[in-house]
């Protein structure tokens, strides 16, 4: 058995450690938060609060991402649903946080699980 991350821990848990599992819900993050995460963007760039809109797309992102360990981002996304002023400083620190728990996910799914798992996926960069 792999010695996981603990931020890993509650991925692991859902998928019973079977890899199959693993791998099916990782395409599936793959294939939606990249996306959403670029709809986000695009209802925050101008915006001086967060829109009616932004707080739909930041309610469907934040189980996902708190099920990945990406608690960084589920903290500042929460503040900003909460009714945040949406400033430059704070967009930007989003995307920062994002690009960081992004690269600390997939570090850790390579440390957990191997070079094999990582592998199977074609990790998109980031909007």
């Amino acid at each position: 058995m792999p010695e996981i991350d603990e931020r890993l821990a509650y991925l692991h848990s859902v998928t019973n450690g079977k890899e199959r599992h693993l791998v099916r819900l990782i395409s599936i993050f793959l294939e939606t938060i990249p996306k959403q995460l670029e709809s986000l963007y695009q209802e925050l760039e101008n915006a001086n609060e967060v829109s009616e809109s932004a707080r739909k797309i930041i309610h469907k992102l934040r189980p996902a991402l708190q099920s990945m360990g990406m608690q960084q981002t589920v903290q500042k996304l929460q503040e900003m649903h909460g009714g945040a002023k949406i400033t430059k400083r704070n967009h930007l620190e989003l995307k920062m946080l994002v690009q960081e728990d992004w690269r600390y996910f997939f570090s850790a799914l390579e440390q957990s699980y191997g070079k094999e798992l990582i592998g199977q996926f074609q990790i998109p960069d980031l909007p």
